[in-house]
C-alpha cells in the first residue's frame, strides 16, 4: 500500500501531524510509526514539497524486504536534484548499512517498527535522517575497526559503521523516547 501526500513548508515532524489529523482525524492517542506498523506491512509516506529547501522522506516497515524501497527512494530523489551518480552510491550505502543496523540490531526483540527516512537538499549539502524507535545505538562513538590484522583474524562485523562514516561528511546521531533515534548524515555536494 502507498499513501502519497503533499506537504509544502513542512518540517518531518510536521509532516507527520498533518498526516495524522488528515487521514486518522487526530487521535491524540495516534502515533505514526507505532499505530502505523501495527496496521500495514509496509507503508510509503512521500511528501513533496516546493519550499526553498524541499524535503521528501519515505516510511517503510523494518524489514529487509523493504531495503529495496529505501534505496529506491534515495536513487530517486538523487535523480530528482540532479545529483552524481558516485553521490547518489554513496548516500545509497551509507543509508542501506544504517537500515541494516536498525533492522537486525535496533529492532533485536522487539515487534518490528517503522523506519523513516528524511531526503533534504540545503545548498551544496544533501541532508539524510534516519529515524527509529529500536534500541538506541549511537554510530559515532563506535570504535573503528581493526583493519592491520590478517582478514580470516578479524571479528565479523563493524564495517558497515566505518564505511557509512567513511562516505558521508558528517554524521550526526541524537535519541529521545519521544522522537525516537535520529541519524543524520551530511554529505557535501
Amino acid at each position: 500500500m502507498i499513501i502519497l501526500l503533499q506537504v509544502c513548508r513542512m518540517k518531518p515532524l510536521e509532516s507527520r501531524a498533518f498526516f495524522r489529523a488528515r487521514w486518522f482525524n487526530g487521535s491524540p492517542d495516534f502515533h505514526p510509526f507505532r499505530s502505523l506498523s501495527a496496521a500495514f506491512s509496509s507503508i510509503i509516506i512521500a511528501p513533496i514539497c516546493q519550499s526553498r529547501n524541499p524535503f521528501v522522506h519515505v516510511t517503510v516497515k523494518a524489514s529487509r524486504e523493504n531495503l529495496s524501497h529505501l534505496l529506491l527512494f534515495i536513487e530517486q530523489a538523487c535523480n530528482r536534484y540532479k545529483l552524481t551518480k558516485p553521490t547518489r552510491l554513496n548516500l545509497q550505502l551509507a543509508v542501506e548499512e544504517a537500515c541494516v543496523n536498525i533492522i537486525e540490531h535496533g529492532y533485536d526483540g522487539l515487534q518490528p517498527g517503522m523506519i523513516e527516512v528524511t531526503f533534504q537538499l540545503k545548498d551544496d549539502q544533501v541532508f539524510i535522517t534516519i529515524t527509529d524507535f529500536g534500541h538506541a545505538f549511537d554510530p559515532t562513538t563506535y570504535p573503528p575497526p581493526d583493519r592491520s590484522s590478517e582478514w580470516d583474524k578479524r571479528p565479523v562485523g563493524g564495517l558497515g559503521v566505518f564505511l557509512l562514516r567513511e562516505v558521508m561528511d558528517e554524521v550526526r546521531y541524537t535519541s529521545d523516547p519521544e522522537q525516537g533515534n535520529r541519524l543524520e548524515l551530511i554529505k557535501n555536494i
